[in-house]
């Protein structure tokens, strides 16, 4: 059982912690290696551990189980992961849908499209996405930038796929 200072710990930076962090894996680890760091998580939190312990101390283990299993889920689906990475290059720490578990297809760039060309388009970059290849992405979303003018929710996107690939190439 973690000890009420270490438990404390987590519940002050949970909300300020990327999923990385939370499994204390780097960025370019493998989904073995998301596994394994999973499962130590969990001997650490699981709330069938921790039976024994008060209702508040139960609770707060259940809320930092809860977001190491969102962190789980999210790092080893590669499309989520993709995602994420993208969201997490904006400084969000969190990939939320609605206050639903995430989906792959609730993040999906071509659901932020309105003009055919611009689903089109941007259904490529969310492909590329998936098989993890960022510079045509890219390209795929800067064409679907152009098909849709104005589109403030796409062009946030565009600049953070931007920063992410300039980044990953220095």
């Amino acid at each position: 059982m973690p000890s009420r200072a270490n438990l404390e710990r987590w519940l002050r930076v949970l909300d300020l912690t990327s999923y990385y962090e939370i499994l204390g894996v780097p960025r370019h680890a493998s989904d073995a290696a998301i596994r394994d760091a999973f499962h130590q998580f969990g001997a650490a939190f699981h709330p069938d551990r921790h039976r024994d312990a008060d209702d508040e101390t139960r609770r707060e283990i259940s809320q930092v189980f809860r977001r190491g299993v969102e962190a789980y889920r999210v790092l080893r689906d590669p499309t989520l992961r993709a995602r994420y990475d993208l969201d997490l290059s904006q400084g969000r720490l969190r990939l939320e849908v609605g206050g639903r578990e995430p989906t792959s297809d609730d993040h999906s760039l071509r659901a932020l499209c309105v003009t055919p060309a611009g689903r089109l388009y941007a259904g490529r970059a969310d492909q590329h996405l998936e098989r993890g290849d960022f510079l045509a992405a890219l390209g795929a979303l800067e064409q679907a930038s152009d098909a849709e003018g104005e589109n403030p929710a796409l062009a946030e996107r565009l600049a953070a796929l931007r920063h992410l690939t300039t980044s990953r190439s220095s």
